[in-house]
């Protein structure tokens, strides 16, 4: 199978040295030499395209492949990846291919044929005063190059004695600012060791003091956190009770949906009518048992402090562990 010229080019596409035809390669019929150049289309085109092409526009010139625009541009445009860049927008400054001709430049008076224009680039005033500016320019970065070593090695010097100067400004500040701060600190610490002794004596009378009151709140504590739990206790044993009476609801009428299942089966209908009745009466007292355990309630506990910080004196006040610690709540148990 034929493979399309024109999206196997890359960026080394220089090293090609002869030109394709674009018409091949536009239909996708695969790679051909270009023997010839149509002024008017502005296309490259080969033997079996020149043919045709002549035939279809009889007024349009051909250069042949001697007269043709020798100098080839093979690099493709950003905009569009399968059309080569062929014009050059003077107004714009910008290379354009054939769809950004047609679209972007409407407007532009001066879009022109790229390998034509830069037939005589070679020997053209633009690139010879160009290189003259670039020479130039050169020039001038070097001698400003040297400009910048004469005037570095000036500042350089001063920046050294600059430093220096700063330097040894600085250490008389700094020894200046320890002297003082010492003579504030042996001060302090004379006052502080005065202070210390007062404080270490007053710590053992506090301590003494703090020892008995956090004995004595600790057994307040203690004991309304004994009551709390016994309470608690209480209200989980209510619960199970009311757990245990369900299970034996839930027993009592499967067994009695297995008697009767196994009556009915059997045909047994006298027992399959006694069964019912005893269901009946059975059933009566599951649904007020049911009733009741629906309609009970129990008591939620749920550990809550206090918001605001508590103090020493604020705890001492507290005369039950629940003011602090626990409110109540009732919730229906739906079964």
């Amino acid at each position: 199978m034929a493979t399309n010229f024109s999206e196997s080019l890359t960026q080394d596409s220089d090293e090609v040295t002869e030109m394709f035809c674009e018409e091949c390669d536009r239909h996708g019929d695969g790679y051909a030499t270009a023997v010839a150049f149509c002024v008017d289309c502005l296309d490259y085109i080969c033997v079996t395209c020149q043919r045709y092409h002549k035939r279809q526009f009889k007024t349009h010139k051909i250069q042949d492949s001697n007269s043709m625009p020798q100098d080839f541009y093979f690099e493709k445009c950003s905009t569009h990846p399968g059309q080569l860049v062929k014009f050059y927008c003077s107004e714009c400054n910008k290379e354009a291919c054939q769809k950004c001709k047609n679209n972007g430049h409407l407007n532009c008076r001066d879009v022109n044929h790229l390998p034509t224009l830069a037939l005589d680039i070679q020997k053209s005033d633009e690139l010879i005063n160009f290189r003259k500016n670039m020479d130039q320019l050169s020039k001038n970065i070097k001698d400003t190059e040297k400009l910048l070593n004469a005037k570095s090695e000036v500042i350089k010097k001063q920046e050294e004695k600059a430093t220096d100067a700063c330097k040894e400004h600085s250490n008389k500040l700094i020894a200046n600012y320890k002297q003082h701060y010492k003579a504030l600190i042996d001060n302090f610490d004379k006052k502080m060791e005065e202070t210390i002794a007062r404080l270490k004596k007053k710590r053992l009378e506090l301590i003494q003091r703090a020892s008995e009151k956090v004995k004595n709140f600790e057994e307040k504590v203690r004991k309304a956190e004994t009551d709390m739990k016994e309470e608690i206790v209480t209200t989980n044993a209510n619960f199970k009770v009311l757990k245990s009476k369900h299970l034996n609801s839930v027993g009592n009428l499967k067994a009695l949906t297995v008697d009767l299942e196994q009556a009915q089966k059997l045909g047994q209908n006298c027992k399959l009518f006694i069964k019912l009745k005893l269901a009946k009466q059975i059933c009566k007292q599951i649904q007020i048992t049911t009733d009741q355990i629906q309609h009970s309630f129990i008591q939620r506990y749920k550990l809550k402090e206090s918001d605001i910080q508590p103090t020493i004196q604020s705890l001492e006040d507290q005369t039950r562990y629940s003011k602090s610690f626990r409110s109540y709540s009732c919730c229906h148990i739906s079964i």
